[in-house]
C-alpha cells in the first residue's frame, strides 16, 4: 500500500511540474492503463 501511496504522490507531481500534460499521456508513459492512473492518483488526496 505505501508503494502505490508513493507511485501517488510521484505522478502528481509529473503533472503539477508539466511533466505530463495528461492522465492518458501520463499512463502511455508509463505503459499502464489510464484508469489505473486516475484510480492510483486519488490516493495522493488522502487526508493524513
Amino acid at each position: 500500500m505505501v508503494k502505490v501511496i508513493a507511485r501517488a504522490f510521484r505522478w502528481q507531481r509529473l503533472l503539477q511540474d508539466g511533466a505530463f500534460c495528461s492522465i492518458g499521456e501520463l499512463a502511455r508513459a508509463e505503459k499502464i492503463n489510464p484508469s489505473y492512473v486516475s484510480r492510483v492518483l486519488r490516493l495522493a488526496f488522502l487526508s493524513p
